[in-house]
């Protein structure tokens, strides 16, 4: 028996083989995809669920293990959209404690898109070692030129995945992208090169329901695994937004 062979303790380890940074949705060190349509609604999802996760906060039925520190690079919302989002998930989550808040959720706009746009996330990510990094859209945010070219998406994903090896603990990356619908099956899939979707480790949907949104625009949603490796989303979340106050409850599965 050659007990030098990494696989001797793989097999026979009682370790935990995953950290759950969000329990049944996201664990360390893979790197994740969310694609909705357009107006679906990924960008208040996630700064939603990136402020609970920041502040340690139970959000959809899940509930983070401690406060995290999360990175949130939004190459797609303008100033006033920002805000607003980050101002609804505050309220929304109850006022977490804006000390916690503050020292683990950053919000970077607009840094991305160039040519650089991987040293340049490097650059924020070493500053501020998250355990997640967010991007907000892929396309602006990684200078994508051809959304339909696979070698280029996989040449994205991999520097994407390099990111994650950049902290220790390593990091996990959630990246958004935009879908569309499959009009005769009714299905949703990618939009652009489907290299993503093989070379992720984990995909989701958000997908509104049939029902009209309220008065005030609001609808609710689901989030669909699309695609779960060893771990990851494995069952639809519904989710169902009202407003309290100033801010927007995103309300799931177990709660």
């Amino acid at each position: 028996m050659n007990k030098n062979n990494p696989l001797h303790q793989e097999l026979t380890g009682h370790d935990p083989i995953v950290e759950w940074i969000l329990p049944g949705f996201i664990p360390r060190g893979v790197l994740l995809c969310l694609a909705g349509v357009p107006g679906a609604g990924k960008s208040y999802l996630c700064y939603y669920i990136g402020m609970a996760i920041a502040t340690g906060t139970p959000v959809l039925g899940m509930t983070p293990g401690r406060p995290f520190q999360v990175l949130y690079f939004d190459d797609e919302n303008s100033q006033s959209d920002r805000v607003q989002y980050e101002r609804y998930a505050w309220n929304g989550l109850g006022r977490p404690s804006l000390d916690t808040l503050t020292d683990n959720f950053w919000s970077i706009p607009f840094a991305l898109g160039n040519a650089d746009w991987a040293e340049r996330m490097a650059d924020h990510v070493e500053e501020h070692k998250p355990d997640v990094y967010i991007v907000d859209t892929a396309t602006p945010a990684c200078n994508i030129q051809d959304e339909n070219d696979n070698a280029e998406a996989s040449r994205i994903v991999r520097q994407l995945r390099e990111l994650t090896q950049i902290t220790n603990p390593v990091s996990t990356g959630l990246i958004l992208k935009h879908a569309k619908i499959l009009t005769e099956e009714g299905d949703y899939t990618i939009r652009g090169a489907k290299a993503w979707m093989g070379q992720v480790d984990g995909f989701s949907y958000l997908i509104r329901h049939q029902s009209r949104p309220s008065k005030d625009g609001l609808a609710a949603t689901r989030l669909v695994p699309g695609k779960t490796r060893a771990f990851g989303l494995r069952n639809t979340i519904n989710i169902h937004p009202r407003r309290q106050g100033a801010g927007i409850v995103l309300t799931g599965n177990g709660e």
